[in-house]
């Protein structure tokens, strides 16, 4: 259960930054580094999310940078309605 609302903590951030690394998602979000780590990796075993690019950092080694799929999902929705004609309804 906590599992799921971590990751949807991550999915929510990124849908509304569009891209960012582990470490800004920790810090915006208040999951361990290790917990966004895991949430992401699910995410983009799903294809919900990948890696854009690397980022410089402070300390030499490239961050990644991640990007929510915008093509993940799509919904459509239809409304049928069927009119009553002057004879009653249709059977």
């Amino acid at each position: 259960m906590m599992k799921e609302v971590n990751i949807n903590l991550v999915r929510k951030y990124l849908k509304t930054r569009k891209q960012a690394t582990k470490q800004q998602i920790a810090e915006a979000t208040g999951l361990s580094t290790v917990t966004v780590a895991t949430s992401i990796q699910g995410l983009v075993e799903a294809d919900e999310i990948f890696e854009v690019d690397q980022a410089p950092s402070s300390d030499g080694r490239p961050t990644h940078r991640f990007r929510f799929n915008e093509n993940f999902a799509h919904v459509l929705a239809l409304y049928t309605h069927e009119q009553d004609s002057a004879y009653g309804p249709r059977l």
